[in-house]
């Protein structure tokens, strides 16, 4: 369903404005329903059945209003069946049997596929909307979810108030759920402490409810104090451990609900939300006490960072790194030549024609970035300034403390592009002809590998590419969502020295595997399945070697390895080998990722920062991908890498910038840091980074480190000055 749609969705009539697109979307009729239509005798029928059908495609409900409905969709239903529609007719006027009105809506559903809720798709609908407050608590929203449930499900939408019955039933399974969690996981005398602490008066004169909910004041010394005191008590109560899986939004909820009350009345509210409400209450007060600390601490050092542009950003980055002799090969012999190298990076990695780019950077023609943009296109250096960036960044003692060196997410982007390229397809999320650029996120930030893909294809392949090709940083596991993953992927990426760690989707429906004749306990039985051949494995063991071997040599791609196997190769033995190996594995990963909550935390760190740089990305590269660049794979390597190098430029400067900022309040103990909490810091703020507008380069500021040799007295003489 398209999200326009949904705003039809539960209504009981017909609006009295319907707009032509809609007229034509929803009342608009294929050639099998025509027929259905035609069989009706009387006109002033086929028009009456036809709104039937119309009205349960567009609202997913059956048509019992008697409003008048709009002449504009008479006249189009008219059109459709030759017969002249009345100018003004109310649905009563047209049924004089309320048989047939019932006959009539018996044929809609029957002819759309529409059947009324069961008790088990009730159960089931109940149990999603369970599933759904995770996520959100706005009645609006969880009426709008289980309507686009039914529809999406073919079930005729339910009455408002039947809606709500069921959502409030999923709102009592769901408070019965989740206190039994807090008490299975906090011991009967701490949470009775909990409950008896909160009601308990203060020093301050309130209750100690008042008192840990109170925001400070002002940033005075005895303000910081009493926040550090909170923070204090509340470890005290063990709160610190507990409650750490629970999202936000559900802590916020029920923490709101509670200081929404006297600490008087509270204590007389009923098990189980007393329980649940004073376990969130002091959850989510140790988080809103710290996260100011943070915020804090983000605003400082962005206060100190300051304001750039970006050609600061990209001199001040090539000044350490020289990515500019690296894509030249030696050093710029001048200063235009200098110029020419960044020009080839911007009009590859900003979505900007030559003729734009030579407009923002006056001293360049439109000709000489056309032979910049071919230059850096065809000498493929982009990758290796890109590397050395990344390189430079993870010199920061900083970055160490972001996450492991040896771990990385990869993830798609896609950038709309022309719908007349062969390799476009469309973006399901913006409904834009797009192609895909694919990259590998350090969980130290930074991007390592970027390729250009097709959408809509897996991007197992390429996952795994990117960790082969990238020779320089070792990487012992992946984290991948459901789209970089496969059950073959996950022996290759094992046999080539790395783990797949993909975040699945409907993770609750995943079974498990184990070899033939391994004994299931009794309570995995309905998930885990001991129906694995090794011996499959054993005896294509030397082919799988030699395939691994291929891939590792660069005798073929990982991208062509998992084409050729994929699900259209059943049957083959190389393949059936393969399945059966990865999901072994995969076993072995879902036992991890349930059981190791640090792991898993891990794994959704990593991936976190991948929409994260993706993001950044975005805010670079702000147009289209140029037909000729899409249409051709050497130009979409040279958009990805380019925009890649820019991105990790941003990161590296933000790195830079952050470091020595660092480095001057840890010289002082009062100022020092925390590396736990400079770790919660990423180096991709944008906040006061001008990325857009006419680039004025200073290079004369930096000639001593990008062109030493133009920096001395006499040369320097004669150079070109620059603004």
């Amino acid at each position: 369903m398209n999200d326009w749609q949904s705003t039809c969705l539960g209504r009981r009539s017909l609006p009295r404005d319907l707009s032509d697109f809609e007229i034509e979307a929803f009342f608009t009729f294929s050639e099998a329903e025509r027929r259905i239509i035609e069989e009706r005798r009387r006109p002033v029928l086929k028009l009456a059945l036809a709104l039937q059908i119309g009205f349960l495609r567009m609202s997913g409900r059956l048509l019992e209003a008697v409003r008048i409905v709009p002449p504009s969709l008479w006249r189009h239903l008219g059109e459709q069946f030759d017969v002249a529609a009345p100018d003004l007719a109310s649905l009563r006027s047209m049924y004089h049997r309320r048989r047939t009105l019932f006959e009539h809506q018996e044929v809609a559903c029957e002819t759309l596929g529409f059947h009324w809720l069961s008790n088990a798709q009730r159960g089931a609908l109940v149990r999603v909307v369970r599933d759904e407050l995770t996520r959100t608590f706005d009645r609006q929203r969880l009426l709008q979810f289980a309507r686009r449930w039914l529809y999406d499900h073919r079930l005729v939408v339910l009455r408002e108030r039947e809606l709500r019955a069921l959502i409030l039933q999923a709102l009592r399974q769901y408070e019965g759920q989740f206190a039994a969690q807090i008490v299975s996981s906090v011991e009967p005398q701490q949470l009775s402490a909990w409950k008896a602490a909160i009601v308990q008066p203060h020093a301050s004169g309130s209750t100690m409810q008042s008192w840990l909910w109170a925001a400070p004041a002002k940033h005075s010394t005895p303000q910081i104090k009493g926040v550090l005191d909170r923070i204090e008590v509340l470890k005290c109560l063990g709160v610190s451990a507990q409650l750490t899986s629970v999202p936000d939004a559900v802590l916020s909820r029920y923490a709101q609900r509670l200081v929404s009350r006297a600490p008087a009345v509270a204590a007389r509210i009923a098990e189980p939300a007393r329980t649940i409400e004073v376990a969130c209450f002091l959850r989510y007060t140790l988080l809103r006490t710290t996260d100011p600390k943070l915020t804090k601490l983000r605003a400082a050092l962005d206060k100190r960072v300051g304001e750039a542009q970006l050609p600061e950003l990209i001199l001040a980055v090539d000044a350490q790194v020289r990515f500019s002799w690296i894509m030249l090969g030696r050093e710029p012999r001048s200063s235009r030549e200098l110029l020419m190298v960044y020009a080839g990076i911007l009009a590859h990695g900003t979505a900007l024609s030559a003729a734009e780019t030579a407009r923002m950077m006056p001293q360049l023609t439109a000709v000489s970035v056309r032979q910049a943009m071919k230059w850096a296109r065809d000498e493929r250096r982009l990758a290796e300034a890109c590397r050395a960036v990344l390189t430079f960044m993870h010199r920061h003692p900083i970055s160490t403390t972001w996450g492991r060196s040896d771990l990385a997410s990869s993830d798609m982007m896609s950038l709309e592009t022309h719908r007349r390229v062969f390799v476009a397809r469309n973006d399901p999320r913006r409904q834009t002809p797009s192609i895909g650029i694919y990259g590998h996120t350090r969980d130290r930030w930074g991007i390592s590998y970027a390729q250009s893909i097709v959408l809509n294809e897996r991007q197992a392949g390429a996952a795994i590419e990117g960790v082969v090709r990238d020779e320089r940083l070792e990487t012992a596991q992946l984290a991948v969502d459901t789209h970089g993953y496969t059950d073959v992927a996950m022996a290759l990426a094992k046999g080539l020295g790395f783990d797949l760690c993909p975040r699945l989707k409907a993770l609750k429906d995943r079974h498990l595997f184990l070899p033939r004749g391994s004994a299931v306990p009794d309570t995995l039985s309905a998930i885990c399945h001991a129906n694995l051949d090794l011996s499959k494995v054993a005896a294509q063991w030397d082919r799988i070697v030699h395939l691994v071997a291929s891939v590792h040599s660069g005798h073929t791609s990982a991208v062509n390895v998992l084409a050729r196997f994929g699900s259209a190769s059943r049957g083959d033995p190389l393949y059936e080998a393969l399945v059966q190996l990865g999901r072994l594995l995969r076993t072995i990963f879902l036992a991890d990722y349930f059981v190791n909550e640090a792991f898993r935390r891990e794994i959704l760190r990593v991936l976190n920062r991948g929409e994260s740089v993706n993001a950044l990305k975005r805010s670079i590269y702000v147009g289209r991908v140029a037909g000729y660049q899409a249409k051709q794979p050497e130009e979409m390597q040279a958009v990805a890498d380019a925009l890649s190098l820019l991105a990790n430029i941003v990161m590296a400067w933000n790195t830079m910038k952050m470091q020595a900022v660092v480095d001057r309040w840890n010289t002082r103990r009062s100022t020092a840091v925390p590396p736990e909490l400079i770790g919660r810091i990423a180096p991709t703020r944008t906040e006061g980074l001008n990325l857009r507008g006419v680039f004025s380069f200073p290079i004369d500021d930096y000639s001593p480190q990008l062109l030493p040799s133009l920096a001395a007295p006499k040369s320097r003489a004669m150079g070109t000055q620059l603004s």
